[in-house]
């Protein structure tokens, strides 16, 4: 059976700040965003399952863009130094957010295209 995204995804490599629970922000490379989730890479990944917090700063807005996600999949590489790919679903988003996320995006067209669904 063929699955197609419901959201286009938009390209964008930047650095954001990741929390996982409870512990201290981390440095994540953000590889690909949609309303519906995100592509992400760092040292270590967050486990499957994992509840985190991204913190995406944007041309958009003075504060960043705080988003709650959950970890969907994961490659846990054996190389520390090497930054393995994970993916994350976000969670419902306010309308506030939801506005916000989607100013962003707009802006995003204009730089980079949709990738293939």
């Amino acid at each position: 059976m063929t699955q197609f995204r419901c959201h286009g995804r938009r390209r964008q490599r930047q650095k954001v700040s990741i929390r996982v629970g409870d512990a201290r922000e981390r440095d994540a490379t953000l590889e690909n965003v949609s309303f519906g989730g995100a592509r992400l890479s760092m040292i270590d990944p967050p486990a499957e399952g994992s509840i985190v917090r991204l913190s995406i700063a944007t041309a958009t807005a003075w504060e960043p863009l705080e988003l709650d996600a959950v970890v969907r999949w994961a490659h846990d590489e054996a190389h520390e130094e090497t930054p393995a790919p994970f993916g994350v679903e976000l969670s419902p988003l306010t309308p506030t957010t939801a506005l916000a996320l989607d100013e962003w995006l707009e802006t995003l067209a204009y730089d980079s295209p949709t990738l293939a669904r």
